[in-house]
């Protein structure tokens, strides 16, 4: 899917995967480093914060966008 915001393996997106190294990083800052971490945590915050940016994610997760 060009312009896909997740990753993806063959043709299918991922947005399982993305969610799990979203939360892994956030958690763990041992798991990809303090940086990475870091930006995980502001990515994390941001979906709780903006109701756009969680009712996308929601949508992706959903499959219907």
């Amino acid at each position: 899917m060009p312009g896909h915001v997740f990753p993806s393996v063959g043709s299918q997106p991922c947005p399982t995967s993305a969610w799990t190294e979203l939360l892994h990083n956030a958690g763990d800052a041992s798991y990809q480093g303090e940086f990475r971490h870091r930006i995980a945590r502001a990515e994390l915050t941001r979906l709780f914060e903006s109701g756009t940016a969680n009712r996308l994610l929601s949508e992706f997760i959903a499959g219907l966008n």
